[in-house]
């Protein structure tokens, strides 16, 4: 009985492992932004004082799946908060 649930318990954590190829989640990088973001983006850029502007840059950012640009923004965020 024991080797039963051993045998049980091994195959249920070998097959637990849920490596995610790095292929697999779309990421979108500044080129391949639509006009209408980039420009929330160069305005938020232009007038850095603008929370609400950012916010809603970092917003699309994250709804297009540009995660690692909307973390700049919300960087550029905390180094203006920081001061």
């Amino acid at each position: 009985m024991k080797r039963v649930c051993l045998a049980i318990v091994l195959i249920f954590i070998l097959s637990c492992k849920n490596k995610a190829d790095k292929d697999s989640v779309p990421v979108a990088d500044a080129r391949n932004l639509p006009q209408n973001i980039t420009r929330l983006v160069e305005n938020a850029n232009q007038f850095p004082d603008s929370i609400s502007l950012r916010f809603k840059a970092v917003d699309a950012l994250d709804s297009m799946g540009s995660f690692q640009l909307a973390l700049a923004q919300m960087d550029s965020l905390l180094i203006r908060d920081s001061l």
